[in-house]
């Protein structure tokens, strides 16, 4: 019986129940009252609680009666069903009953475990899910062979890839000598002839076109062979077909400017594209033949200039160019006039080759198509 008047001054003492079973010379708690004393109402007579009870006291479940443990029980003893090793032998038995799940909490916060139920599915739901799963794998491999089938083929690439490479350049026909001097005449007999090689520059050939010691790029767009300087540069930018090293030959190619101011043919380029002969002409109707060593460089010397109004002026305008290199002497043309001839010695042979440049530092753009090539 408790008192509302009389405030407690003490621990709470717990008082045994009448009856003989609680002898009144039972030993006092010294400590915690421990999870045993709880094991099936049997209470200790503890009339000295020397501190609080502890929350794992009143923990739920099976509490173990065989032996007294030497400390008392943390809450933890009873989560996941560890338990402490007990001193009457072996971990306590702590069956888990069918549908509930161990419930991980804090120490000292009593948390309540919940109960799972068995997912029960029918017959009929089992088909579905039977059915369903099954369209899903049939759609998942329509799908992957449809994508499959609509796979595009292999192209060719927009950039010059070597994937030919000419291990030794192409021998040039045995035809006999040409041995006109008009230059026109030149032009005529060197034109009639079986061409070496006949290129529409639409895709990589056996001539192995590359970009060669330029500022901008040579590129295949399936009709052309595209090249570009998209920077700030007065260099040209070179496109060498490494499979053509020639000495006498006549070289000739339509050219077209998109962008910029000079576009030409080369002769008798090194393979490291310093040492050539460069043809061009401008879209104002100007043209010239320079020479680099490769001591200086790529600086251009040129050999010979002027204008023409053979020449088509303009960009997007069409020029036909054919530079016709034999021994010492180089003859140019456009649109199948003749230009002019000039003599140097600086190389003997080498590749041939197209370019675009532009006098003023800014962007150029050339296309160039049907290259061919004649023995002179």
């Amino acid at each position: 019986a408790f008192s509302p008047n009389s405030p407690q001054s003490g621990p709470i003492q717990l008082q045994p129940p009448a009856g003989p079973a609680y002898p009144s010379s039972a030993p006092l708690q010294s400590g915690p009252i421990l999870p045993q004393a709880l094991n099936s109402g049997a209470f200790l007579f503890a009339p000295s609680q020397s501190s609080p009870l502890h929350p794992s006291a009143f923990q739920s479940g099976p509490f173990l009666a065989n032996s007294m443990p030497s400390s008392p029980v943390q809450p933890s003893a009873f989560q996941n069903g560890s338990f402490p090793n007990l001193p009457g032998g072996g971990p306590a038995a702590f069956q888990v009953p069918p549908g509930y799940v161990q419930q991980q909490s804090p120490v000292g916060v009593i948390r309540s475990a919940s109960v799972i139920q068995p997912a029960r599915t029918s017959p009929m739901r089992r088909v579905f899910i039977a059915i369903g799963t099954g369209f899903v794998i049939a759609l998942i491999v329509a799908v992957s062979y449809f994508a499959f089938l609509q796979k595009p083929t292999a192209t060719q690439s927009t950039t010059p890839t070597r994937s030919i490479v000419q291990t030794h350049p192409k021998k040039l026909p045995s035809l006999p000598a040409i041995t006109v001097t008009d230059p026109q005449a030149l032009y005529t007999q060197a034109t009639s002839r079986a061409a070496a090689s006949t290129d529409p520059l639409s895709a990589q050939s056996d001539n192995d076109w590359e970009t060669v010691n330029s500022p901008g790029t040579c590129s295949f767009d399936g009709k052309t062979l595209h090249a570009v300087n998209s920077s700030a540069d007065t260099r040209a930018t070179m496109c060498i077909a490494n499979a053509t090293k020639y000495k006498n030959i006549a070289f000739q190619a339509q050219l077209t400017a998109l962008k910029g101011d000079t576009e030409g043919l080369i002769v008798r380029a090194d393979s490291k594209g310093q040492q050539m002969y460069l043809f061009s002409i401008t879209t104002t109707g100007m043209y010239t033949l320079a020479v680099t060593n490769g001591q200086n460089g790529t600086l251009a010397h040129v050999l010979v200039g002027g204008t023409s109004p053979a020449i088509k002026q303009g960009q997007n305008q069409t020029n036909q160019m054919t530079l016709i290199a034999r021994d010492n002497t180089l003859y140019l043309y456009v649109n199948q006039k003749f230009l002019t001839k000039v003599n140097d010695t600086t190389a003997a042979s080498g590749n041939v080759g197209l370019f675009v440049g532009n006098s003023q530092g800014d962007v150029s753009e050339a296309r160039f198509t049907n290259a061919k090539m004649w023995s002179v």
